[in-house]
């Protein structure tokens, strides 16, 4: 045997004693993504609650997303425990069911976990353009009725994937027919990418037509563009599952193999797409919190948000206003003392009177003028999206 390789096997021995089991990798990577995800939850929850005092749908939908998606990590973990990123001769057969059943928790959650997420994207769009933008409040409902419709079919197609149900999961029950996992996931990969790319182009337009300076327009659309993450990991979770269920058949069965796919080593090749899965799935959450989180960033860190050329104009016009204001003072004590010495002060020029305007050329700012998105963003007024507005709110 080549001494080389030999030495680089010894090492992934020393480094990993089990070569053969993901499990471990499968554990990791789910626990520290929900726990990122839990992370910015909790951080959209203080932005949101104790700085804008103000919640809506989207806030609501988006904890709902959240404790899917506590379920659907826990029940890969869970299956980690019961042989999940085995071989199949590492497998316990007294384990068996936990595995199955693990599986089938996760085929059923995985679809509402992304309906909640993207639905909560979805209704905070609404919110940014009501009474503004038309077409983009069009194009959000109708994305959201197939979100929500896809979402649904496909969460009863994995629920009664198999009749009876309970042999989904139990070993015991023989099942009459069975749609294998390749028929699941072909059916709701093609639409999860193509509202993932819906979703992530919408605001593209409208952020793109901020008046807003350069540095916080680019932060704004990079904000909303990293949806574009959640796409890559979708593309990425289908290579590895077309990996572990290539010699899976396409349709329904009574075999109780197809249900898993009857490629060997299925629950060694699966554990990594369900993995990309649940990172799928915590990354959406993440995206999604990111843009609700200005008003704690700018509590936390003011500098990365605000303009250095506004800050100075700022500082310009309170010492101008400062200069002012001192200068009157002294204008008026010189007045008092001439006052007391007996001499009358002496008056200020008067100005001369200028013409009033016409009623037409007075400008008056609308009642209804909706602020921009960095200020939605910002404050704690659910303002529409108006990119003919100033940076300046009223």
């Amino acid at each position: 045997m080549d001494p080389e390789r030999s030495l680089w096997t010894a090492r992934d021995t020393m480094d990993n004693p089990n070569p053969d089991d993901r499990g471990p990798d499968v554990f990791a990577v789910t626990t520290a993504m929900i726990s990122l995800a839990t992370l910015f939850v909790a951080a959209r929850a203080v932005s949101r609650v104790s700085i804008v005092r103000r919640t809506g749908w989207d806030d609501y939908t988006m904890l709902l997303a959240w404790l899917i998606a506590v379920f659907l990590s826990l029940s890969i973990i869970f299956g980690t425990m019961y042989g999940l990123g085995r071989r199949d001769k590492d497998l316990d057969p007294e384990k068996q069911a936990g595995l199955r059943m693990s599986e089938y928790v996760f085929s059923v959650l995985y679809n509402p976990a992304l309906m909640a997420t993207k639905t909560s994207i979805l209704i905070f769009y609404l919110k940014l353009s009501k009474n503004t933008r038309v077409v983009l409040r069009v194009a959000s409902v109708a994305v959201l009725i197939v979100v929500n419709v896809s979402g649904t079919i496909l969460t009863f197609m994995n629920i009664f994937q198999c009749s009876p149900i309970r042999s989904a999961w139990d070993i015991n029950v023989s099942p009459d027919s069975c749609i294998p996992l390749l028929t699941e996931f072909i059916c709701s990969s093609p639409v999860n990418i193509t509202t993932d790319l819906a979703i992530l182009v919408l605001p593209i337009p409208v952020l793109t037509s901020m008046r807003l300076p350069r540095r916080q327009k680019v932060i704004l659309v990079l904000t909303f563009a990293l949806g574009i993450f959640v796409t890559v990991i979708d593309v990425v979770r289908i290579y590895y599952l077309q990996q572990a269920i290539e010699l899976a058949p396409t349709s329904a069965t009574s075999n109780r193999l197809a249900l898993y796919g009857q490629s060997p080593d299925f629950a060694w090749n699966a554990s990594l797409s369900l993995m990309w899965s649940a990172v799928e799935v915590n990354v959406g959450i993440i995206c999604a919190c990111v843009p609700t989180l200005k008003p704690l960033i700018i509590r936390i860190l003011p500098a990365m948000l605000v303009d250095p050329d506004s800050a100075l104009r700022s500082r310009i016009r309170k010492g101008s206003s400062s200069s002012s204001s001192t200068a009157l003072k002294s204008d008026r004590r010189a007045s008092l003392a001439t006052t007391i010495a007996g001499r009358p002060p002496s008056l200020p020029p008067i100005p001369p009177v200028l013409p009033l305007l016409p009623a037409a050329h007075t400008h008056h700012p609308r009642s209804d003028s909706a602020p921009s998105i960095r200020d939605f963003l910002a404050t704690e007024s659910p303002a529409a999206l108006s990119p003919s507005h100033s940076t300046t709110t009223t």
